[in-house]
């Protein structure tokens, strides 16, 4: 890593100081198990049969260890899976001048399973998905191909030969079409499915539901957090399809005036994900006071950390194991107004564990991706420690490629 000009990140790590990390204990036996398959040349993925180091640097299974830290191993494995393909596939997408460098030979016209499948990187493990969706309520299918579709849409406009993000007249606009070119809502539909969790239809049916707007905001802290991190990656291949690049182009701002804009955009989505989960769970915790009935448990993939699952054969008995300035940022309202969550006052105890259960799985998402970032080799080499340590970043000498002008 070049030792010259150098930017101080924001400090990420500090935003999820009360968001517990955990790890899943099978961690290391999933990673070794999805890597071996996808270096496998019998296999033949993209990292087979030379790419090994660079799919190990990538620690895959690590993040879906840190996402997933209560799952039983046939469930992280395949979210490991999934998440070997996703990291790829923003990696290509961050240098990418077409869509054929994603992994499209064109773009399919299909919806869905069916678009994952047109793509060289996902298709590997279509047959698996396919299997467990079918397994999957109509209602998670609906929210799925809905994830997928807007997936599908946003991606070819934040690939082009300029490495221009195409149609982004101001940040807002760029940061909702990267929502959805991230692919983390899927992960996050994933996260639901594997913890066999039953929610409520009827609260994602409505654009304005509070558990909507929780994903929503979710999925807009993982996606300022990555380009934060991943600035120096773009900037060093001449790729515009940054948060950081589009703040600097519409803002007239400096590089490290537009990471203080993010950081502070980044730190109000914090503040909102606390104000809806903590409505929600008050919300909750009405449904049965004072009268709260103690619950025979079930065996469910969602328990206490520590806590270890009875041996008993589950709808996932089917997944292989070995499958494939100094100046301080703009702060948030000091009293922004207290939502009120209503629930269904007929939900039962299991489905307020559930969501419970579910808003959880979205803090550790959030905390896992953060860690993460530190940890993989993407995006600050074998620096990670250090950028942890101190926030300083080293920037990239410029990458010599033909495919940019």
């Amino acid at each position: 890593m070049s030792r010259g000009a150098s930017l101080q990140l924001p400090d990420l790590l500090a935003l999820t100081r009360d968001f517990e990390l955990h790890i899943n204990p099978h961690c290391r036996v999933v990673s070794d198990a999805v890597e071996a398959w996808w270096i496998d040349p019998r296999n033949a993925t993209m990292f087979a049969p030379n790419n090994g180091e660079d799919l190990r640097n990538m620690k895959a299974g690590l993040l879906a260890a840190l996402v997933l830290p209560a799952s039983d191993s046939p469930q992280l494995t395949l979210v490991a899976h999934f998440l070997t393909a996703l990291l790829y596939f923003q990696q290509r997408m961050a240098t990418a001048t077409s869509l054929v460098d994603c992994g499209w030979e064109h773009l399919s016209e299909s919806n869905g399973l069916s678009f994952l499948d047109s793509n060289k990187v996902f298709h590997l493990f279509i047959p698996h998905l396919n299997r467990l969706s079918s397994h999957a309520p109509d209602d998670w299918r609906t929210r799925f191909n809905a994830s997928i579709t807007a997936f599908q849409f946003a991606t070819p406009s934040l690939v082009s030969a300029s490495g221009e993000p195409t149609a982004c007249r101001d940040i807002d606009t760029y940061i909702r079409q990267k929502m959805s070119a991230s692919g983390t809502r899927m992960l996050i539909d994933l996260m639901e499915l594997v913890k066999e969790l039953r929610l409520p239809s009827s609260y994602f049916e409505q654009s304005d539901a509070m558990l909507t707007s929780l994903v929503e905001t979710t999925v807009c802290i993982l996606t300022w957090s990555l380009d934060i991190v991943s600035y120096n990656i773009h900037q060093s291949y001449g790729s515009k399809t940054n948060a950081i690049n589009v703040i600097v182009k519409t803002m007239q701002l400096t590089t490290q005036g537009a990471l203080k804009f993010a950081h502070a955009q980044l730190k109000q989505q914090f503040e909102q994900f606390k104000l809806v989960e903590r409505a929600i769970l008050d919300g909750l915790a009405s449904v049965h006071a004072p009268h709260h009935r103690p619950q025979a448990p079930r065996h469910r993939s969602v328990s206490p950390p520590g806590a270890s699952a009875p041996p008993a054969r589950t709808p996932w008995s089917w997944v292989p194991t070995t499958l494939f300035s100094s100046s301080k940022p703009p702060s948030p309202d000091p009293s922004p107004p207290k939502p009120i969550f209503e629930p269904d006052d007929h939900w039962d105890e299991q489905t307020c564990d559930d969501m419970r259960a579910y808003m959880q799985g979205l803090r550790d998402c959030i905390v896992g991706f953060v860690h993460w970032t530190y940890e993989t080799d993407i995006y600050f080499g074998k620096h990670g420690e250090e950028v942890r340590n101190t926030g300083w970043m080293f920037m990239l000498p410029p990458v010599c490629s033909t495919k940019r002008s």
